[in-house]
């Protein structure tokens, strides 16, 4: 017979214990233990960095909504600086889904940003944040490449004075806009 290596679900981020870790539980005997904090848990990201939401809206010439995904990779590596602590944000892939927003996904830390009906919806890292410096001393731009029919490559930058969701096409850095030549029809 085979034994099943799954321990239950995962309550890492409870404040209690659950009842099966805690000898003597039982229904007449509630007794609740605090749960030990872990000495791997991270320090939070500085606060004051901003994140903005970035939207646009991708259609064929029938006005059906495009599918397909686009990627955003930062420039250079990033150092942000506060308090005597180092934050170190290698030049990877990025885009989050901002909370709520039903209509995407991100593929499991993939840095594909999908596409749903049409719709592109994603928060990133402004680039023009305080106490952050590129390993370069270049400004920090987002590479974005568009995986759908026709799509392009083309250089960003996400300025933190932009209030309210803004569309990516009026953050397009002038005279970086490429054909992607990444994608393939698959055949």
């Amino acid at each position: 017979m085979t034994t099943q290596t799954f321990g239950g679900p995962d309550y890492s981020n409870n404040p209690l214990l659950p009842p099966w870790y805690i000898i003597g539980w039982s229904a007449q005997n509630q007794v609740n233990l605090p749960a030990p904090v872990s000495n791997f848990a991270p320090l939070p990201f500085p606060q004051d960095q901003v994140f903005v939401e970035l939207t646009a809206m991708y259609f064929d010439g029938n006005a059906n909504p495009l599918s397909g995904y686009l990627t955003f990779q930062q420039s250079d590596d990033v150092t942000i600086t506060e308090n005597g602590v180092t934050y170190r944000m290698p030049a990877r892939l990025v885009g989050l889904v901002p909370p709520g927003a039903y209509y995407g996904y991100a593929f499991r830390g993939s840095g594909r940003l999908y596409l749903f009906r049409g719709r592109l919806d994603t928060m990133l890292l402004a680039t023009d944040n305080s106490n952050m410096v590129t390993d370069g001393g270049q400004p920090l731009v987002y590479h974005v490449k568009e995986y759908f029919m026709d799509g392009r490559n083309y250089d960003i930058t996400v300025p933190k004075a932009t209030t309210g969701p803004v569309d990516i096409s009026t953050l397009i850095v002038s005279g970086t806009v490429a054909p992607n030549k990444d994608w393939s029809l698959g055949y």
